[in-house]
């Protein structure tokens, strides 16, 4: 679920408790931009889905996430072709995702602290 190489360079490169204060702005960030594609696939906004999709793909590939990051680079990509259909599936597949991620993220902190 994740890429424990990028998050042990965060430590590496910061301390412990920078690092673990810097994943848990993303994840909180994570969440609510899979909230906020949801809403939008759900209202059909693309550009507010192509928006907030590349912004989740470009955090989550630094925080080592890569999951999120495919499923909003498809998503992302999706947008410029304009299928609703498979933006919305893919868009409604990223609460769990993240949610994953984020559980991924809480036994790496608790490993940390």
């Amino acid at each position: 679920m994740l890429d424990m190489a990028i998050v042990g360079r965060l430590v590496a490169d910061l301390d412990p408790a920078t690092a673990v204060s810097l994943v848990a702005g993303f994840v909180d960030e994570m969440i609510a931009r899979t909230e906020r594609i949801a809403r939008a696939a759900a209202d059909g906004d693309t550009a507010a889905l192509q928006h907030e999709a590349h912004a989740l793909k470009s955090s989550a590939g630094t925080y080592g996430a890569h999951r999120v990051a495919a499923v909003a680079q498809e998503i992302e990509t999706l947008c410029r072709g304009g299928d609703p259909v498979a933006m919305t599936r893919l868009a409604n597949t990223l609460p769990l995702l993240a949610r994953q991620a984020a559980e991924a993220f809480a036994a790496w902190r608790a490993e940390v602290e």
